[in-house]
């Protein structure tokens, strides 16, 4: 969209067009998708890739989400493909955020679209695509940061970050407008944080609960690696600015669950404003790699009172705890148990769900990356015990039929509180924090009281994994043998 045609329209009616195009919903696929806790896991630069053979008219309905324009790349072994989206996360590219996508020319959308526009077979080569589909610009050369600009400012595109720049220019105070320019503000501050420090692109470990973007990125018992004062404020500057006069502005509070996308934090496709409003678990105004930079580290400390104030009055949102859990985090930590302790659960809520079990789950990753065994223990347990009084409840308001082939316990079914949910947020944080501290005794007893309860039989494979991964492999076959006593 060219600065020519911007100019040729009245201005109210401009405004409504570029905000309307520029704000349509966005739904991640492919590799840049989340699994699990990992509040980073999307690229900054959004990368899909299909080597697999998508066909072209899935290619087409992503790239269609995707303002302004996506580079894609079509070759037959992937070289291009890591360097190019490598090349994206660099200046001058980072501000544009372009979507980019890897094809194959041997099948799929990248032999149907060489079919489609009559070019060269088997040849590598890289293009432009508008999200209309059509071809922008077009190379078989292997191109540079600045071919890639060029291009792009000789198709008449500006990034979203500059689209949104002027449409706040003419409304100020547009509450949408704001969080989604912090959502391209921090996805660019996040890419040159992780050029500056040398963190890897985050990715899922895939190891044990805690696998996230805290173990990934700060190394597992070591405090966050700091960025200097002066590159600090460079990367960090505007976006904190923006999200402080935002936070002072009331934005965080308004609708909080409808501005609010659990995200790649826990496995929703990202949909909402440019720029990944609801990118990595929380509003554009949080984000984890927040704790790498001291001005966001003070800035997030000085908001913590007001929303802990929040929690009191709202104590079982899930959204407000996840946002307290991520500025907390970059505020160096906070004690759970101190911030519970005199919070009141309304008429429907249980005092075992503030906060909910998600949150207390990733609440003691962070102790634990913290080496805070007191804290992590204390939360664990605690929520562990609240469990066992629940489960204790639930048997004794119903009765249970005995089945053959439990050894006489009662096989519960999968209404019980001991269930595959209760196992991954409650069961097996407490279990891996005391196997840590090696207390291997009380966390087999955790495990027998769990199986004494009738709890899901499968937690024993489970177990066995938990413990042949930190070590205890003689632990783990015996654990692994309980299901096998128990079906």
């Amino acid at each position: 969209m060219s600065r020519q045609w911007q100019s040729g329209l009245p201005g109210w009616i401009l405004s409504i067009a570029l905000f309307a195009y520029f704000m349509t919903p966005m739904v991640l696929c492919g590799q840049g998708q989340r699994q699990g806790n990992n509040p980073q896991a999307q690229q900054n630069n959004r990368q899909t890739t299909a080597r697999g053979g998508i066909a072209l008219p899935a290619l087409l309905r992503t790239v269609q989400d995707r303002p302004p324009a996506s580079i894609l790349t079509i070759d037959g072994d992937g070289t291009w493909e890591p360097l190019i989206a490598s090349m994206l996360r660099q200046d001058p590219l980072i501000a544009l955020n372009l979507n980019f996508i890897g094809l194959n020319f041997r099948s799929g959308a990248g032999s149907e679209l060489i079919q489609r526009e009559g070019w060269s077979a088997g040849v590598p080569r890289w293009c432009l695509m508008a999200p209309d589909g059509a071809i922008l610009y077009s190379s078989e050369s292997y191109p540079s940061p600045t071919l890639i600009l060029d291009a792009f400012k000789g198709a008449g595109l500006q990034s979203r970050m500059d689209i949104l720049k002027w449409f706040l220019a003419n409304h100020p105070d547009h509450a949408e407008a704001r969080l989604a320019l912090l959502g391209e503000l921090r996805a660019v501050a996040e890419i040159k944080t992780q050029n500056a420090l040398g963190i890897p692109g985050v990715r899922r470990a895939g190891t044990d609960f805690l696998s996230g973007t805290n173990n990934a990125l700060s190394g597992q018992g070591s405090p966050p690696q700091l960025l200097e004062t002066s590159i600090d404020s460079d990367i960090w500057g505007e976006y904190a600015r923006e999200s402080d006069r935002a936070f002072q502005d009331g934005i965080w509070k308004q609708d909080i669950d409808q501005l609010w996308g659990r995200g790649s934090s826990r496995g929703v496709a990202n949909i909402g404003m440019p720029g990944g409003l609801f990118r990595g678990g929380g509003t554009s105004m949080v984000s984890n790699l927040g704790q790498h930079s001291p001005m966001m580290k003070r800035l997030y400390h000085r908001w913590l009172p007001d929303i802990e104030s929040a929690l009191f009055r709202r104590p079982s949102s899930f959204q407000l705890w996840d946002f307290w859990l991520i500025v907390q985090r970059a505020a160096g930590g906070r004690d759970l148990g101190d911030l519970i302790a005199n919070m009141v659960p309304g008429p429907d809520n249980r005092t075992r769900d503030i906060p909910p079990p998600m949150i207390r789950r990733d609440w003691i990753r962070d102790c634990i990356n913290r080496e805070d065994w007191r804290m992590a223990e204390d939360v664990a347990r605690t929520t562990w015990e609240q469990l066992l009084l629940a489960t204790a409840a639930d048997l004794a308001s119903r009765t249970v039929q005995s089945t053959p082939g439990l050894n006489g316990r009662a096989r519960i079914g999968s209404t019980t509180p001991l269930n595959t949910t209760s196992w991954s947020n409650v069961a097996e944080p407490y279990i891996e924090v005391l196997l840590r501290q090696q207390k291997t005794g009380i966390a087999d007893a955790v495990l027998q009281q769990w199986f004494s309860y009738g709890g899901w039989i499968d937690a024993a494979q489970r177990a066995r994994n938990l413990a042949n991964r930190l070590g205890f492999a003689d632990l783990g076959n015996r654990w692994g043998s309980y299901a096998q006593a128990r079906r």
